[in-house]
């Protein structure tokens, strides 16, 4: 679609033109975000402006510190609270995306919050209370992958609300020392052990693109293999 006249007084000579976003399934929709984006400056509706908000707002910080370990947890919660305020702007959009996203909370599980003992931008304050709540139990079996949690007291939450005595399991599942945590948190990035153990989460890669390209690649292998669906699975899962 080509548009010549435009209520902005700087379209050029040939016109604006607007392709469809491609491969938003690779990067989940941040191309279409971009392309809202740059469709704003020449073309309003109300529906891009919502778009924009919601991907300048709240969407643009997550996605750029997606690959951060230690950000992971913090980033989860932000996530919700941001989502939840967002209702004052739309409120579907909101509903919406938050029902999306509490089905992701990954990174807020019992085990995995531990991540956040190593991220720099959680006060010293919550991570003292982070190092208390380790001593309320929690379950005698491991918990699930990912929490469930009630819209209604998203914003009550915060991140020392995760921990548990199961917490300590992630030292444990990646064998790195936690003995830092007998120490107050002022004192741990003097401690050798915490510096080890920083180094080794700061390492890890929280997002899977790499694990999604790779069976894209199997799947594309398996095709210029054979065309039979029955061996193509023995092929795939060989």
């Amino acid at each position: 679609m080509i548009i010549r006249n435009c209520c902005l007084c700087t379209v050029p000579n040939e016109g604006i033109s607007f392709r469809a976003p491609v491969s938003l399934h690779r990067a989940r929709w941040i191309a279409k975000a971009i392309y809202c984006l740059n469709t704003f400056t020449a073309y309003f509706t109300a529906c891009l402006l919502f778009r924009v908000l919601f991907a300048v707002t709240i969407y643009v910080k997550c996605w750029f510190q997606t690959p951060v370990a230690t950000s992971a947890p913090k980033n989860d919660l932000w996530l919700l609270k941001n989502l939840k305020n967002f209702e004052n702007t739309n409120k579907t959009m909101s509903k919406k995306a938050l029902t999306k996203f509490l089905g992701q909370l990954w990174y807020l599980s019992k085990e995995l919050v531990a991540l956040a003992f190593f991220d720099d931008e959680i006060s010293l304050e919550s991570k003292q209370k982070m190092v208390i709540a380790l001593n309320k139990k929690g379950s005698d079996y491991y918990s699930p992958k990912r929490i469930t949690m009630d819209q209604s007291h998203i914003e009550e939450k915060n991140i020392e609300d995760f921990v548990t005595s199961n917490t300590l399991r992630f030292f444990r599942i990646l064998g790195i020392p936690s003995a830092f945590l007998q120490k107050e948190p002022r004192v741990w990035e003097e401690d050798e052990d915490y510096k080890a153990s920083r180094e080794i989460v700061r390492s890890m890669r929280v997002v899977n693109d790499i694990a999604e390209r790779g069976v894209a690649l199997i799947e594309e292998f398996n095709k210029l293999i054979t065309t039979d669906e029955e061996r193509n699975n023995s092929f795939f899962w060989l």
